[in-house]
């Protein structure tokens, strides 16, 4: 394979790869369900109709790209951000808006 740099997140993508790689035989519907849920919207796409091992490295870009925003919604707005020094700031907000409050 002579693909030495892909145009989506690389953390994500290799998500994306492992989960569809780990149930053999099953559509990328079904193998990804795990990180998807049961989102109808976008598994009615035709790319998940389809075996991973029928896919290149190309499609699972694309595969990346199209559930980057429903796996993670931080990834539609600033795919970057993750990866600055703002981390430790990023995860505090995080944690702060998303942990229960406790009275």
């Amino acid at each position: 394979n002579e693909v030495e740099k892909i145009s989506c997140d690389e953390k994500l993508f290799k998500t994306v790869v492992k989960t569809a790689f780990n149930q053999r035989r099953k559509t990328l519907r079904n193998s990804l369900r795990p990180l998807l849920g049961d989102n109808k919207t976008l598994t009615s796409e035709r790319i998940f109709d389809a075996r991973p091992e029928q896919l290149g490295v190309d499609e699972f870009v694309q595969l990346t790209n199209l559930i980057a925003p429903f796996v993670f919604p931080l990834h539609a707005v600033k795919p970057k951000a993750l990866h600055s020094a703002n981390t430790p700031q990023i995860a505090f907000i995080l944690f702060f808006i998303f942990s229960p409050l406790k009275i």
